[in-house]
């Protein structure tokens, strides 16, 4: 329950397995930051944590082989869409932001991401680099 009393759910991860949770701050450049996981993720989540634009956007490195422009929104009517300012590239150790967009990346903005479906860069017993 918030300070409003309105009440909430609540999803609880350990921070092991093939995902990760942390923040990043925004730059506001389309050469946006670069948030390493550790691994190559099928999913990264991004959300503003204050102001007015707060929706969830879901990228995916299931859609494309490059610059993601194309992602999910749950909070919308629409879910699926694309936009030129809101793009990602999903590499071998994380995830590049390609655009400036109040939603994941504007100056000095605070952010929070899930990313799920690391694949690491070795295998436990091989170290090798999977290029993408």
């Amino acid at each position: 329950v918030n300070k409003n009393t309105s009440t909430y759910i609540m999803y609880a991860w350990a921070n092991s397995g093939p995902y990760l949770f942390g923040n990043y701050t925004g730059n506001g450049a389309t050469d946006g930051p670069f948030i390493n996981v550790g691994g190559s993720p099928k999913t990264m989540w991004h959300k503003i944590t204050a102001g007015a634009v707060n929706d969830w956007l879901m990228f995916s490195s299931e859609w494309s082989d490059n610059v993601i422009d194309e992602y999910i929104n749950p909070n919308a009517t629409t879910g699926f869409s694309t936009h030129t300012a809101k793009k990602e590239d999903i590499v071998s150790n994380g995830a590049k932001i390609v655009g400036s967009n109040a939603t994941f990346n504007t100056s000095s903005g605070a952010y929070i991401y899930m990313a799920f479906g690391i694949q690491p860069l070795t295998d436990g017993a091989i170290n090798q680099g999977r290029a993408k």
